[in-house]
C-alpha cells in the first residue's frame, strides 16, 4: 500500500497517522458488533432501527445544535440528505429482517456487497471502463452468492431463500445511502449531516411501524439496554465515526476496512450465539470477502496520480 492510500492526514489540521489508524480499528470493532446485538433483540425490524438511530441522535443533538454550517443549505443538500435517510432506514430494515432467517456471518457478508452498486454507479456516471480488478472482484461475489444458492438447495440444512433476497436488498439499499450521502458529506460536518439523516430514517420507519400495525415502544428494560448499546457501539462507535474519517481518510480505504466486519460479526456469532458457518456458508463468505477486497484495492496506476493531488 501507497502513502496514498494508507492513514495519513489529507490536511494540516488532520489527526496524526496513529490515531487515524486506531480509529479505523475502533470503528470495524464497533460495527461488527451490531449484527449479534440485534439478533439479540427479539423485536420488529423497525422498532429495532428506530430506536437505534434516535438513541444517537439524542447524544449528537446537543453538537448538532451548536454547529453552524460552512455555507447555506439548499435544496441539493436537503434532497440528498432526505435520500439517504430513506435508504438508511430501508437498508436497516431489510438487514435486520435477513437476521432472523439467516446465520450471522451469511446475513453480513451479503449485506456488505453494496460497493458493487457503488463501483457500477460511480463507474458509468464517470463514463469509465470495468478495469480486470473489478470484474474479477465482482465475478468472485456472484460467485459466492451463486454458490450460497447451490449449496442451499443440495444441503439438508437449506438456507432461507427470502433470508437471502432480503440481506441482498439491504446492501442495495445501502449503497443507495452511500451514493446519497457522498457528495453532502464533503462540504457538511459529520455532526450535522448524521443527526439529519438519522431523523429523516426515522421518520420513515416510524411511518413503517404504524402502516404495519407494529410497536414502536420497546416493552422491557432488556430491549433498552440493548438499544442503548446498539447506539453507542457499532452506530456512534462505528457509522459516526467512519463518517468523521471520510474527511481524513480516502473511501476506498474505509470500505476496504469495512470488509473486515464480516469476519468480526461470524467471530462474535461463534462466541456469542454459538453459530458456526457450515462449509458451504464459510466457502461464500470467503468468496465474498475475496471479491471485495480485489474491487476495493485501489489500482496501482492511481496511487502517484492521487498523491500529488
Amino acid at each position: 500500500m501507497s502513502k496514498s492510500d494508507s492513514l495519513l492526514p489529507t490536511s494540516r489540521q488532520a489527526p496524526s497517522p496513529v490515531i487515524l489508524q486506531g480509529a479505523v480499528a475502533i470503528g470495524v470493532l464497533s460495527v461488527s458488533s451490531a449484527a449479534v446485538l440485534i439478533r439479540l433483540a427479539t423485536a420488529p425490524p423497525a422498532q429495532i432501527a428506530f430506536w437505534r438511530l434516535g438513541l444517537a441522535t439524542l447524544v449528537l443533538g446537543p453538537a448538532a445544535m451548536r454547529a453552524r454550517p460552512h455555507r447555506p443549505l439548499d435544496a441539493r443538500h436537503w434532497g440528498l440528505m432526505g435520500a439517504a435517510g430513506v435508504a438508511l432506514a430501508l437498508h436497516f430494515m431489510f438487514w435486520i429482517q435477513s437476521l432472523t432467517l439467516l446465520p450471522v456471518a451469511v446475513s453480513t457478508a451479503l449485506v456488505s456487497t453494496h460497493p458493487l452498486l457503488v463501483a457500477g454507479v460511480d463507474r458509468i456516471r464517470n463514463r469509465q471502463a470495468f478495469s480486470r480488478s473489478v470484474l474479477l472482484g465482482m465475478g468472485f461475489v456472484m460467485s459466492g452468492v451463486l454458490w450460497l444458492f447451490g449449496s442451499g438447495l443440495m444441503s439438508s440444512a437449506r438456507l432461507s431463500l427470502p433470508g437471502i433476497l432480503w440481506a441482498l436488498g439491504g446492501a442495495f439499499f445501502g449503497g443507495l445511502y452511500i451514493l446519497a450521502g457522498h457528495n453532502v458529506r464533503q462540504s457538511l460536518d459529520t455532526v450535522i449531516y448524521a443527526p439529519v439523516v438519522y431523523l429523516g430514517a426515522m421518520i420513515v420507519l416510524a411511518g413503517v411501524s404504524l402502516f404495519d400495525h407494529q410497536p414502536l415502544w420497546p416493552h422491557s428494560p432488556r430491549l433498552w439496554m440493548l438499544y442503548a448499546l446498539i447506539a453507542l457501539i457499532p452506530t456512534l462507535g462505528g457509522h459516526t465515526l467512519f463518517n468523521w474519517l471520510l474527511r481524513y481518510v480516502p473511501a476506498t480505504t474505509i470500505s476496504l476496512a469495512l470488509v473486515g466486519e464480516i469476519a468480526g460479526s461470524g467471530l462474535l456469532a461463534w462466541l456469542v450465539l454459538g453459530q458456526l458457518p457450515t462449509f458451504g456458508q464459510l466457502v461464500t463468505i470467503v468468496l465474498v470477502g475475496l471479491g471485495l477486497i480485489v474491487i476495493l484495492a485501489p489500482p496501482r496506476r492511481a496511487n502517484s496520480d492521487r498523491h500529488h493531488r
